[in-house]
């Protein structure tokens, strides 16, 4: 009896709730509720929708056992949200997200005054380095990059120069964000140079607060498309580990493990590497399911009414979005697995042609046959043209992994078995029959049947071409594999921001530094005159020479001073940089001074966006 009173007070004293006045550090208007043998502290947001009432939370920590010191979690650490002040992005109802979007934008403050002086004083002691930026300048004006930035941000100097610096930063350097302070002082950016790290935060948060940039950004480079132009759409994963990104979601990563991610979609122009349009999913949605949004923001865009060529691959397959984009007036061609219909049933219904001489490709070492049917879906009709290739090489290669693969299995089935099988393991399986003493005996006629479809690749679309033209165009779809990794190598890892606003304004910063990557890849096949080259010409390929971060850090040495009476000069430039920039289509870029300080003056920014 003593020892169940004991219980009971002793469970008295736990259920016990503190006292808000005895609580230290509690945020104004915070609640906190106790679930297991904890006390967790939120804001809870009440409204009404449809005359329902309901509650969101915001968790911001725990209280101590003792119930009397509040301890925050990383998330009001990181944001010291309050409770009058939430963040758009964190309402999961859509109709309180519109309207705290659209009180943001009632209040919001412009941070550039109209008479705002982006130029720093003249500092005759200094000398900055202005080989790599006043190159990646005269990418961003000669593209139209620079113009589409400000365009997207309303012509505003200020936060088009912070853009466009900070995506210099990103492409000339792989060093972190918080080191542009750094940069700054040995580089001369646009203006007044590159935002430190606090400050692009900031940056990102106020351009993508309405969350538009990807719509608008697309537009304006769309606007420079011209007729018939083949264009090439993939995509890729980002680590995502924010839980204030509303994007963020769990999926599965090229290497097999799960993780928070986003998904983000690319479209390049294959002709010169130019970016078309970029676009932000959740980490969970597959390639397939983003291609809806994706045309109907290309209709919105007006990309139809260019008839572009639109390559995409093996992810992006489906009859229903087949007939969407015929329907819609796209042309397109997207690589195709065995297993579709379409493919296999060419497979198994012309598989002589595979052998025929007449159906081999010279110098492509492969055979392709051409084939059309026609499908139907949701009341469109239309005429679908498969190209299937068969390489022997690819059959013969593809024969030895799924070999060695289920003899690695068998080898392994002993410790397999007594555990849970992966995926992976459960397909290997299939090959096998199990004998009544638990042993693998393969099964000969699957494997046969297997090895059947080994070596085949097809390509599906709405364009009547032939077997080489379809092959030589889809493989011009590796640009966009080349961006990404780009991408990935210079500029964006993970997602390294905090909000869903932020996120935007990092994304268009990334779009616009990638579209400098993109422009010196599709030039670095040129050459430029070396004396020491063996071939007869004395010239040498400049990919030859560096990579591209090599190139731009080589010409960094190159400075620009002032004298004591203000005159600009250029310091340490070579006969091989003037030779460099014409073959990146500059020409005369360092032939003066004077042509470089303005390059990459604030005041030329202005009266460019001025035009």
């Amino acid at each position: 009896m003593t020892e169940n009173l004991t219980q009971k007070v002793k469970n008295a004293q736990e259920s016990t709730r503190p006292v808000r006045e005895d609580i230290k550090g509690l945020p104004l208007h915070a609640q906190y509720q106790k679930q297991g043998k904890t006390w967790y502290v939120y804001f809870p947001y009440c409204f009404s929708i449809n005359g329902k009432r309901e509650q969101e939370r915001d968790y911001i920590g725990t209280l101590s056992p003792d119930g009397r010191e509040f301890r925050p979690n990383l998330y009001y650490v990181q944001n010291e949200p309050d409770f009058e002040h939430r963040p758009p992005e964190r309402w999961k109802n859509p109709v309180m997200r519109q309207r705290a979007l659209e009180k943001l934008n009632a209040n919001k403050v412009e941070s550039i005054a109209p008479d705002v002086v982006l130029d720093p004083e003249i500092d005759c002691d200094q000398q900055l380095s202005v080989g790599a930026t006043a190159i990646c300048a005269s990418i961003l004006y000669s593209n139209g990059m620079l113009e589409n930035v400000g365009v997207v941000l309303d012509n505003k100097p200020e936060l088009t120069m912070a853009c466009v610096n900070l995506a210099m930063h990103s492409a000339i350097t792989t060093d972190k964000t918080y080191l542009a302070d750094k940069e700054s002082t040995q580089q001369k950016f646009i203006g007044y140079g590159c935002l430190s790290s606090p400050r692009a935060s900031e940056f990102f948060q106020n351009i993508g607060n309405e969350q538009t940039l990807s719509l608008k950004m697309a537009q304006a480079c769309a606007s420079h498309l011209e007729d018939g132009e083949i264009l090439a759409l993939d995509g890729t994963r980002i680590d995502c580990n924010s839980e204030n990104i509303s994007l963020a979601a769990v999926g599965k990563r090229k290497d097999g493990s799960y993780g928070p991610q986003i998904n983000v979609s690319l479209m390049i122009n294959v002709k010169d590497g130019s970016l078309i349009c970029y676009r932000a999913y959740a980490g969970n949605v597959s390639d397939i399911s983003t291609l809806d949004d994706l045309r109907k923001l290309w209709t919105d865009i007006g990309i139809y009414a260019k008839s572009p060529l639109i390559l995409m691959d093996r992810g992006y397959p489906n009859q229903a979005e087949f007939a969407n984009l015929d329907r819609d007036g796209y042309r397109f061609l997207i690589g195709a697995k065995t297993s579709m219909k379409i493919v296999k049933d060419v497979i198994d219904q012309k598989n002589s042609d595979f052998y025929d001489q007449q159906s081999y490709l010279r110098q492509q070492r492969c055979y392709g046959v051409k084939s059309e049917t026609v499908i139907a879906s949701d009341g469109h009709r239309m005429t679908v043209h498969s190209y299937v290739f068969r390489s022997p090489n690819k059959e013969m290669t593809e024969t030895d992994e799924l070999l060695d693969r289920l003899d690695a299995f068998k080898k392994a089935w002993p410790r397999k078995k007594e555990n849970a099988l992966s995926q992976a393991d459960r397909k290997n399986l299939e090959f096998f029959d199990v004998t009544s003493e638990g042993d693998l005996v393969l099964d000969e006629a699957k494997v046969s049947y297997e090895c059947y479809g080994l070596g085949y690749f097809g390509l599906v679309g709405n364009v009547d071409i032939s077997l080489m033209d379809a092959l030589t165009k889809y493989r011009q779809r590796n640009e966009v594999e080349v961006a990404f990794k780009l991408m990935f190598q210079h500029l964006l890892t993970s997602t390294r921001v905090h909000s869903s606003a932020a996120l935007d304004g990092l994304l268009m910063t990334t779009f616009v530094g990638l579209s400098i990557l993109t422009y010196l890849r599709t030039k670095m096949n040129g050459t430029i005159p070396n004396e020491l080259a063996r071939n007869p010409e004395h010239v040498s390929a400049i990919n030859n020479l560096w990579t591209i971060q090599e190139m731009l850090k080589d010409l960094r040495r190159i400075k620009l001073a002032y004298s004591k009476s203000g005159k600009p000069r250029l310091l340490n430039v070579v006969k091989r940089d003037r030779d460099l920039a014409e073959a990146l289509g500059f020409p005369g870029l360092f032939d003066s001074a004077e042509n470089v300080a303005k390059l990459l003056s604030g005041s030329h920014l202005v009266e460019t966006l001025k035009k």
